[in-house]
């Protein structure tokens, strides 16, 4: 968000943005054919750019998303994923061989046939050495048998990279270690196809200005008005035109929050709020009884450095977390929209095939209820046997923040009243920050956590031994055990039982102490259906419809 000086600069900006809004879906809305056939939402401002490989922005990934198309999709807001691009896969018995075929139905927007040699020059592309910079998710690819090695600049031979085009139609992927969660991860955005002859043409614009941009999605970019709107048309050549049913979307670009609102209310936009921005309390006034939310896949939490005495006794860890209200906090904090954490993992992360629910649910809470009793007996346990006889000062870091300051003055406070214990809150410019987690000099510091892929492996797997992610100090081998079971078993039950036992252990030994998910609100118009934020907070309108 621009804020200060530069707020000045954008006003007359906004107020023509504001008019050209008004009369892009005017005409959009007019008549009960109309508004039926047309999308209307605002993305705030321009994409940054609609290279798949490169983009980072909202406003980019959810363009991306809807005129490109990768090897698998998620049906809806089930976490289940289907065959999109690939009408099939096969998986190798120990599970490092992928072997995608494509749809011989799978065409670009121009009527040219999607080929396996399109996935491998976008993903040469984004691996390439030269475009470390320009490709900031390239080390999603790592999964892949000397990606990271050729990213890096270790070989220069991209055959040796795990990934091939045996024919045109036939995809085969080579990975480092097992990956069961590949279904999900050739989903992203990172992986999408790119129209190879076109990009490598010389002055080739389009992931800038759309211009020549040849796209192989449900819709296609016809219109890019910087600073106004974006038009996107149902592309006819998609395999799957007969599932889509808006005719178009509009997408706009006022960057005003309270603008969005007015478009909204007087029947102008079909989607206001999350991705795009967060509702002000107090803002919707009438509307509020009609906010929809839901949480999103990531995870604030508290980590506790296991090898810091006393803290590396794990009942003085459980005290800490048995102190704590989630409720209460939060309220304290003032961040009552947010939702209270039953686990490591969020809602939103896709659980056992074929069972009903997510993750979360079907793994049911797994943090200890508030017992401030119980609590005081952890402590006075913890210390007896590390020695001592009062708990020291507790290190509370966070990087700056106001809510952060919040949570940590709330949680403080708790641990004050309930245990009698002293908390200093060291509030850190982020790079301080970021070294002080990684040389372990705190007792207790804020952490946050999103999903890059739907299993809950995103979220247990950085704290096994081996994760670069793991500053805790904590080690314990039946937990890499179970990280490493949930790697290798092929049947999804059986995976899911490994990873109910590993965060349950984890959160047992208190070395995160969850707090709450971050939740997504938006207002959508009564008749839509079948538009959702997935996992991440992405919007998907693409099978969409207004009744």
């Amino acid at each position: 968000m621009r804020m200060g000086k530069l707020l000045f600069y954008w006003l007359p900006l906004v107020a023509v943005a504001i008019a050209a809004v008004f009369s892009f879906y005017g005409q959009a809305g007019e008549g009960s054919g109309s508004i039926r056939s047309v999308f209307r939402l605002n993305v705030g401002e321009d994409p940054v750019t609609l290279d798949p490989a490169a983009a980072q922005d909202i406003s980019s990934v959810t363009v991306i998303n809807h005129v490109m198309e990768g090897l698998t999709r998620e049906e809806g807001d089930t976490g289940k994923y289907v065959p999109a691009v690939a009408e099939r896969w096969t998986v190798s018995e120990d599970g490092l061989t992928y072997t995608f075929t494509l749809r011989e139905s799978a065409k670009w927007s121009n009527g040219d046939p999607v080929k396996a040699g399109d996935f491998v020059y976008a993903w040469q592309r984004a691996l390439a050495p030269e475009r470390q910079k320009q490709s900031p998710y390239a080390y999603q690819f790592f999964y892949l048998k000397n990606a990271k090695a050729y990213h890096e600049g270790a070989i220069a031979d991209f055959n040796e990279v795990g990934v091939k085009a045996v024919d045109e139609r036939t995809l085969e992927l080579t990975l480092q270690y097992p990956a069961p969660f590949m279904d999900a991860l050739v989903s992203q955005t990172t992986f999408f196809p790119v129209h190879s002859a076109s990009v490598r043409a010389e002055g080739f614009q389009g992931f800038t200005t759309g211009t020549g941009l040849i796209t192989n999605g449900p819709f296609q970019l016809t219109e890019w008005k910087s600073k106004e709107r974006i038009v996107l048309k149902k592309n006819e050549t998609y395999y799957d035109a007969g599932e889509i049913r808006f005719s178009e979307a509009h997408l706009s670009m006022v960057p005003d929050g309270k603008q969005e609102l007015s478009l909204f209310a007087s029947g102008k936009l079909d989607w206001a709020g999350r991705p795009y921005r967060e509702f002000m309390p107090g803002e919707l006034g009438t509307l509020q009884p009609s906010l929809k939310s839901k949480g999103i896949g990531s995870v604030y939490y508290l980590a506790v450095n296991a090898l810091e005495p006393p803290f590396n006794q794990p009942a003085i860890r459980m005290a800490l977390s048995m102190t704590l209200s989630r409720s209460e906090l939060l309220q304290r904090a003032g961040l009552t929209e947010q939702r209270e954490a039953l686990g490591f993992v969020p809602e939103g992360i896709r659980g056992a095939e074929g069972a009903a629910g997510d993750f979360r649910s079907q793994a049911g809470a797994a943090v200890p209820a508030q017992h401030t009793e119980e609590a005081r007996r952890l402590l006075a346990e913890g210390l007896k046997q590390a020695g001592m006889s009062e708990l020291p000062e507790i290190r509370f870091v966070i990087n700056q923040n106001e809510d952060h300051q919040r949570i940590a003055e709330a949680a403080a406070a708790m641990w004050k009243e309930s245990l009698g214990v002293r908390v200093k809150i060291e509030p850190l410019a982020w790079d301080a920050f970021l070294s002080t987690m990684e040389f372990g000099n705190y007792h207790v510091a804020r952490g946050g956590w999103a999903a890059e892929f739907n299993d809950p492996l995103a979220f247990l797997s950085m704290w096994s031994t081996s994760s670069a992610n793991n500053t805790s100090g904590w080690r314990n081998e039946q937990y890499n055990n179970l990280i490493k079971e949930a790697y290798t078993l092929k049947e999804s039950e059986k995976r899911m039982q490994a990873m109910f036992a590993a965060e349950k252990l984890l959160v047992e030994e208190a070395v995160v102490i969850p707090i709450y998910y971050y939740s997504g609100s938006w207002l959508q118009h009564p008749g839509l259906r079948e538009v959702y934020l997935d996992y991440k907070g992405d919007i998907h309108f693409d099978r969409g419809y207004i009744e």
